[in-house]
């Protein structure tokens, strides 16, 4: 799997951000399959609320990174959320 976009905060920490538009089961399983297999931790997946996650037998929920789900477009601003969130989570842990 080769990352759509490498993102670097300006505190030094460093995501990559997966693009999820295709629709077809087969691509959809191979996708999720290579981000399990991946073990990647900084790994953040945006995902189409147009693709039927179901028809390919799959659940978001069971992904290892942090999903962004977008319908249209993907906006900076969620991306930017996610980020913010998972800064909160590290220094609460």
């Amino acid at each position: 799997m080769i990352p759509d976009f490498r993102l670097v905060h300006p505190d030094g920490r460093d995501y990559i951000l997966e693009i999820v538009g295709y629709w077809r089961p087969e691509y959809l399983q191979k996708k999720f399959a290579q981000v399990h297999k991946s073990g990647c931790k900084n790994l953040i997946l945006a995902i189409s609320e147009r693709l039927n996650l179901d028809k390919a037998g799959l659940n978001a929920n069971d992904l290892p990174c942090e999903v962004i789900w977008f319908k249209d477009k993907l906006l900076p601003k969620s991306v930017l959320e996610v980020i913010d969130a998972i800064k909160r989570v590290e220094i609460d842990s």
